[in-house]
């Protein structure tokens, strides 16, 4: 049985998110732009690395977890697109302001930076 931490279940609930959201934009699928990083497993280490670091706020990292999940379903050809950085911005405004919401990011900070 695979364990499933709590940095891997916020990426699966904001991955389930993002899903619905482009299947509802007038019933499309989703489509990856500037191919995607999803088999990539130096995504995560760089998270894991800048979690790491002790300079880093908690909220830099909870950001950069939500960015790095926004790349590896978007692609990376949108990170210096000022539309991406918004919607990471929104995102990680709307689950630090969740209990539930910001209950998980703090659990998958934690476990990046054990």
């Amino acid at each position: 049985m695979t364990r499933i931490s709590s940095s891997d279940h916020i990426m699966i609930l904001l991955r389930q998110k993002l899903e619905r959201a482009a299947e509802l934009k007038k019933g499309q699928k989703a489509k990856a732009v500037g191919g995607t990083a999803r088999d990539d497993p130096s995504n995560i280490q760089r998270i894991r690395a800048l979690a790491q670091i002790d300079t880093l706020s908690d909220e830099d990292v909870e950001r950069s977890m939500i960015q790095g999940l926004l790349v590896e379903e978007l692609g990376e050809a949108l990170v210096n697109d000022p539309k991406f950085q918004q919607l990471v911005s929104r995102i990680t405004d709307m689950l630090t302001h969740d209990e539930a919401g910001k209950a998980l990011l703090a659990a998958a900070r934690d476990e990046l930076k054990d």
